[in-house]
């Protein structure tokens, strides 16, 4: 923006008293238009929120039926009893011929059952892994 007291800026100058009361007429509009600006920001950044939210909705609704749609549900059950062979521990000396051998749960085969009801079904139904 152009201004008559554009000379004087980054001077000394001290403006007279007729001179302040023509710079605070010319800084009436350009303050307004600030106002206006800010005003217009506050709305784009709700109505970015608003979007931001909507989005997020879009993408969770995505993720849950994307899930649905995964390789992993539809993996046939000898495979994953293949898989599950994998997964049995060797066997592990104990230093007490007596101690009692126990499945400790963040272990396979147990660890096996908390996965999801099929994963579950299909360890309990495949018994190389409780033998």
């Amino acid at each position: 923006m152009e201004s008559p007291f554009q000379p004087y800026f980054n001077t000394n100058y001290v403006p007279s008293d007729s001179d302040r009361v023509h710079i605070h007429q010319l800084l009436e509009r350009p303050s307004q238009d600030v106002r206006d600006i800010d005003a217009e920001m506050a709305a784009l950044r709700q109505q970015l929120g608003a979007l931001t939210v909507k989005r997020e909705e879009r993408e969770r609704y995505i993720a849950q039926h994307c899930a649905i749609l995964h390789p992993i549900r539809v993996l046939p059950d000898e495979i994953l009893r293949g898989i599950f062979d994998h997964c049995i521990p060797e066997c592990r000396p104990f230093p007490d011929r007596n101690a009692v051998n126990f499945m400790a749960a963040e272990e396979a085969p147990l660890l096996l059952t908390f996965v999801c009801r099929r994963w579950r079904q299909v360890a309990l139904d495949y018994s190389s892994l409780w033998d």
